[in-house]
């Protein structure tokens, strides 16, 4: 017979969980490591300066002009334009962020934290295109990020 202890146990977990989720700005969802294949990038559309976003952790959306867009891996990365065309120089740069591990982190104890970002990596350049793709890459040049109007939901917390 389970103790009322074993009991609440799995409902003290998933509590857990959503509290964790609801501070970390994500939900679990089955789109499991944010890796997709969306076609590819038509013609540019617009280009935005000066616009600050942060995309270390590969799972925060950016709002801008009221339309929300999530960050993703395409999985037809070939099919891009290069690193070179979109400006990305730095060491982190192109779509290289592995989803749920920061792009730049930082050892805090044991838990890796995502590190304060560097001058020029929290500001920098969207350029969109049609087929509701866009792409960020930071001032710096270090911090890049492919994103999609594509509604997604994250399976990791950052």
């Amino acid at each position: 017979m389970r103790n009322r202890a074993t009991a609440l146990r799995p409902a003290l977990v998933a509590l857990s969980v959503v509290t964790l989720i609801a501070l970390g700005g994500c939900t679990l969802a089955p789109t499991g490591d944010a890796h997709f294949n969306l076609g590819v990038p038509g013609e540019v559309k617009q280009t935005v300066t000066d616009v600050s976003y942060y995309p270390a952790c590969g799972n925060t959306p950016l709002e801008l002009d009221g339309v929300t867009w999530y960050p993703f891996v395409p999985t037809n990365l070939d099919e891009f334009p290069s690193p070179a065309a979109l400006g990305v120089t730095g060491g982190h740069g192109f779509s290289r962020v592995v989803p749920g591990v920061p792009a730049v982190a930082v050892r805090a104890g044991a838990v890796p934290a995502v590190a304060a970002p560097g001058p020029g990596d929290d500001v920098g350049t969207v350029v969109i295109y049609d087929n509701r793709l866009a792409h960020f890459t930071s001032d710096s040049g270090n911090l890049s990020a492919w994103l999609t109007t594509k509604k997604i939901t994250y399976a990791w917390v950052c």
